[in-house]
């Protein structure tokens, strides 16, 4: 379906990311992995990727960074000559109660979260619209929908962003580009702290209709359906992806 595409997924070396890179490259696309730290899980993503018989790029930098921002996509452009799908998938979460949160951790994870996904949205589009189409995929979090108590304020507040974000640009950059997010519940990376205490896992998944916990390939493939054809009509939603726990 994705046949000749051009995919820049943030945050593409491990975890939903990588899950979503690799599921993009399998379905046909080129793919620029972007990182910031950890480079032997991005090589291996990109020999995965590879492996599929498709073209990879790894693009290091830290996307909270506009200046960073501007040289990825550079070089991304200059390697592909274009981006057809962008995945504004890199975040960051804080795990601090209200009254110890500094400005430094809310700067931290809004900049990551939220601004640079206004901003590097803000910079691919234009490449997009002078080419006559695009897919914008957001990655946000049920963590957005809901009241947080005491703790994880501001990462529910920049996934909350997100969505609006989403419902803006898709208003915004129609008819050329599609905009979408996915919302995930809980999911088994290395973020979720569950995922060490299995008793918690169990809970959790006891409570879901559906019964077990994300994997990111659960994410992947909403993100594949979205960058693909088959929702050339689907724009500004919010897809939620979380086992049934919201129709608890």
């Amino acid at each position: 379906m994705l046949q000749n595409k051009v995919a820049f997924v943030t945050g593409a070396s491990r975890g939903i990311g990588a899950a979503i890179a690799l599921a993009l490259a399998q379905d046909g696309a080129d793919v620029a992995i972007n990182y910031r730290n950890s480079h032997a899980e991005a090589e291996r993503v990109l020999a995965q990727v590879e492996a599929y018989g498709r073209k990879g790029l790894l693009v290091q930098g830290d996307i909270a960074d506009l200046a960073s921002q501007e040289q990825l996509v550079s070089k991304v452009l200059d390697y592909f000559g274009r981006i057809d799908i962008l995945v504004n998938n890199a975040g960051v979460t804080l795990r601090k109660p209200f009254f110890e949160v500094q400005e430094a951790d809310w700067d931290s994870v809004l900049n990551t979260n939220l601004r640079s996904v206004y901003f590097l949205s803000q910079r691919v589009a234009r490449d997009m619209l002078g080419r006559g189409s695009g897919v914008i995929i957001n990655i946000a979090s049920d963590a957005g929908l809901q009241v947080k108590n005491n703790t994880g304020i501001e990462y529910g507040i920049s996934k909350c962003g997100t969505i609006y974000l989403t419902q803006s640009l898709a208003a915004t950059l129609a008819p050329h580009i599609r905009v979408n997010a996915i919302s995930p519940g809980y999911t088994l990376t290395d973020m979720a702290t569950f995922r060490y205490d299995p008793q918690r896992q169990r809970d959790i998944e006891g409570k879901l209709p559906l019964g077990r916990v994300n994997t990111p390939q659960d994410i992947a493939h909403m993100a594949v359906f979205l960058a693909s054809s088959r929702a050339s009509n689907i724009t500004g939603q919010n897809f939620i992806i979380d086992g049934g726990a919201s129709v608890r």
